[in-house]
């Protein structure tokens, strides 16, 4: 387990503490990538490593709905209402990786639409990621 205290951008106190490390040396390492992250003002990507895939979908969302036409809103809420909250809403944000993602999301989409609908999910996930 490590523990890490720090002060965030607004001045505010901070702590990021993790456990369940194998070792102590990868507790130590990934103790020092933390305070490295600190040092490089990095602290909104320390803050937000719980934020799970659906809760960062509903701030997404709700940030850029209003720039988008109506019917792009209505599109990408149903979108992430129907299909990927209720495959990937669960996951945590910073630990979702590729073959989770092809595997629990684009295999699933696979056997219920056509191609090019899935290339259309795909791509609303990938916007909302800032990819």
């Amino acid at each position: 387990m490590f523990r890490h205290k720090y002060y965030d951008a607004s001045g505010k106190r901070r702590e990021k503490k993790k456990s369940g490390f194998k070792t102590e040396k990868t507790a130590l390492k990934a103790l020092m990538e933390v305070k490295t992250a600190t040092l490089r003002g990095e602290t909104k990507q320390i803050e937000n490593d719980r934020l799970t895939v659906g809760e960062w979908l509903d701030t997404w969302y709700e940030i850029n709905h209003r720039e988008w036409k109506i019917s792009t809103s209505t599109q990408r809420e149903m979108i992430i209402r129907m299909d990927i909250k209720p495959l990937l809403g669960h996951y945590k944000l910073q630990q979702l990786d590729k073959l989770t993602y092809e595997r629990e999301y684009i295999a699933k989409l696979e056997g219920r639409y056509s191609p090019s609908t899935v290339r259309l999910r795909h791509s609303i996930f990938k916007c909302s990621c800032g990819k």
